[in-house]
């Protein structure tokens, strides 16, 4: 057995172990939009795109909403990709 093979091994049981422990939140439609900002860049011509996890309340494709942060800024989203949904 490669030492890669044996490395990726000892991976997936240290994540399994991890996800016996570690209890993933619930997210909930319902209530008002809130969405926590991982990284935020700017693409020259595009505007600025926020990565990040939608916590609660739901946002619709193509329509533009507002987004007000801690310190009371508002954004206009324009556009709205999804990576993955459980």
């Amino acid at each position: 057995m490669s030492v890669q093979s044996v490395a990726f091994m000892h991976a997936r049981l240290c994540m399994a172990q991890i996800n016996t422990i570690v209890e993933l939140p619930s997210r909930r439609d319902a209530g008002p939009f809130y969405f926590s900002i991982d990284h935020c860049f700017p693409i020259k011509g595009q505007g600025t795109v926020i990565t990040g996890t939608v916590l609660s309340g739901t946002v619709k494709v193509r329509i533009i909403h507002v987004i007000c942060t801690s310190d009371s800024e508002s954004f206009k989203m324009s556009a709205l990709n999804h990576l993955r949904s459980d």
